[in-house]
């Protein structure tokens, strides 16, 4: 069996482009990852305060309820990726529930905004 001499681990000693590795992240690169890992914290951050402008004191009891309505989502989800076995999330699941062309919709309804 002949091995790719690109994944094979070489000698510490030896420059990083003989191992066949790029170190190099350009400008947008890394932006995008900034981005993709600033992103979650900004939204939970700004969640928050936005829930409590809206509720008031009653900010904790707008989370609990919001959990609970969630519930149901999260086993469906569950459930689903027992069945069905498919890194497309969402769409992949309606999709194979109503057929290919709703979870293409889905795919596209779904994007983050």
């Amino acid at each position: 069996m002949a091995l790719n001499n690109k994944c094979v681990v070489s000698p510490p000693g030896m420059p990083v482009k003989a191992r066949g590795f790029q170190r190099k992240v350009g400008l947008p690169q890394a932006v995008a990852l900034s981005l993709s890992i600033v992103g979650p914290t900004m939204a939970m951050a700004f969640n928050v305060s936005q829930v409590v402008r809206a509720a008031g004191r009653a900010a904790p009891l707008a989370f609990v309820i919001g959990t609970i309505a969630l519930g149901p989502v999260a086993l469906s989800f569950v459930s689903f990726s027992k069945r069905v076995a498919h890194a497309g999330s969402a769409y992949a699941y309606i999709g194979q529930t109503f057929g290919w062309r709703w979870g293409f919709v889905a795919g596209w309804t779904l994007l983050p905004i």
